[in-house]
This record gives structure tokens, C-alpha cells and sequence, in this order.
């Protein structure tokens, strides 16, 4: 879970980014293009744009060729937006959909959207879902278990990991978490839902990815989860998801 790009000269590209992983021994990581690569998250009555379009198009097309550059090392994320692109989404390990409340918001009604799904369906492809409560619900209800859905930070942007579990939206079978930026809740979860279903993720930059690997490894030591848990949290769970 970790932000990349260079269209906004912020840092963010994939050299940059190595260094950092390789400090704290980070073999593998899936990737995103920044939001603002994306659409302009600034204006909540954002229209699109040819050159938005093709902004999209850079970011999501640096991630397949510095994944090709860099195989094994890098998997990346299909970031969608309202045109909902199906072209080459096969050469994707996942998508990334993904608005804060006050940012302008996906066209759920759209006929593009429901084909986009469907190939999603087709291909198994885990949806990253960052999303105002009561559109993550009635997303989970729509995907009805077809493909995974994981859903970023223990659900603290997506109304809070404490009011999604009183929806019952953890129980999905098909319904994952990672922790970044959300580690108080990491022990309830793997108390209530399993280390199966949660996933290690720094949310780079807004997170560090030293700190995340830190803070469940500390987890291991203090005896608060097992070595097989720590195995799939760290690595195992995700890399049955993309089937690597």
C-alpha cells in the first residue's frame, strides 16, 4: 500500500521509493498512482478532463512498465476513476478505488461501471476500497462476494474500523483489512476476524513503511501473534489475493 509517481515531482518515484523499502528489508510491495495523478481531489465539482484522462493513463501505465523493469518486486494497482477503463486491466494485480468525503465522487450509476466490475469479477481482481461508510456497504453488497475487497487503514477513512464492525462488514467472508495508519486496532481485528484476513501496509508517505513492518513484528515478539500469523499478515495473505 504504498503511493507512486512522478507526473507531480513530489518524491514519489519508484527509485526513490526502493531505497526505503530496501533499508527495511522489503522484498515486494503493490503500488498506486498518487490520488491527484488521478483526479482533482481539491474540487469536490471536478469534471473530467481530456487532460485528466491522460494523466490517469501515464500514472497507471509508470506502474506496469517499472513492474515489468522491476518483476517481482512491484504489483501494481489499477487506479479507477469515472471513465472506468477496462483496457489492459488484465496486466493489473489489483484496483484502487478510493475518495474521501469532501472529494468528488464516483459515478456508481454508470453503465461503464458495472461492465468495468464485471471484468473485475472475471479476472478476481482485489478491490482496494476507500470509501464513505454507507458506499462501502452498499458496495460490499453489490461485488456480493465475487471478488475480494480490502478495505485500507482498518476502516478509519471508510467511517471507522469500530462502526464498520458494528455493520457487520468485517464477517464478509470475502472482506479484508490492512492496518496502515490503523494499527490500534490490529489485535481486536485478528482477535475477532483472524490474521488471515489482515493485511501489513504503510500508506506511503502519509505513513512510514519502516513503521508499520516495526510495529507487527513487535506484535511477534511480545508473543501477541504467532510466527504463522505473522507470516501471513506480512506476506501469505496478500500473496494469495494476487495469486503470486
Amino acid at each position: 500500500h504504498i503511493h507512486c509517481g512522478v507526473q507531480m515531482g513530489n518524491g514519489l518515484g519508484y527509485e526513490e521509493i526502493q531505497q526505503i523499502l530496501t533499508t527495511n528489508n522489503v522484498i515486494g510491495t503493490c503500488l498506486f498512482a498518487p490520488v491527484n495523478e488521478i483526479y482533482d481531489r481539491d474540487n469536490s465539482s471536478f469534471v473530467d478532463s481530456e487532460s485528466y484522462r491522460e494523466s490517469r493513463k501515464r500514472a497507471n501505465n509508470y506502474l506496469l512498465e517499472k513492474s515489468r523493469e522491476y518483476k517481482g518486486a512491484i504489483y501494481p494497482f489499477y487506479f479507477v476513476w469515472n471513465d472506468y477503463q477496462t483496457e489492459g486491466l488484465e496486466n493489473f494485480k489489483g484496483v484502487k478505488w478510493h475518495r474521501h468525503p469532501y472529494e468528488p465522487h464516483y459515478d456508481y450509476e454508470s453503465e461503464k461501471c458495472e461492465v468495468f466490475l464485471q471484468r473485475v469479477y472475471e479476472l478476481k481482481l482485489p478491490i482496494i476500497l476507500e470509501e464513505e461508510k454507507h458506499i462501502t456497504i452498499e458496495f460490499i453488497k453489490r461485488v456480493a462476494g465475487r471478488t475480494p475487497i480490502i478495505i485500507p487503514h482498518l476502516g478509519m477513512m471508510n467511517g471507522s474500523y469500530y462502526s464498520l464492525k458494528s455493520e457487520g462488514v468485517w464477517n464478509h467472508a470475502n472482506v479484508y483489512a490492512d492496518c496502515a495508519l490503523g494499527f490500534s486496532n490490529v489485535e481486536d481485528f485478528i482477535k475477532n476476524y483472524g490474521a488471515h484476513k489482515l493485511i501489513l501496509a504503510s500508506d506511503f508517505p502519509f505513513g512510514e513503511i519502516g513503521t508499520a513492518k516495526r510495529k507487527i513484528l513487535a506484535l511477534y515478539k511480545k508473543n501477541k501473534i504467532t510466527t504463522e500469523q505473522f507470516h501471513m499478515i506480512s506476506y501469505n495473505n496478500i500473496a494469495a489475493l494476487l495469486k503470486i
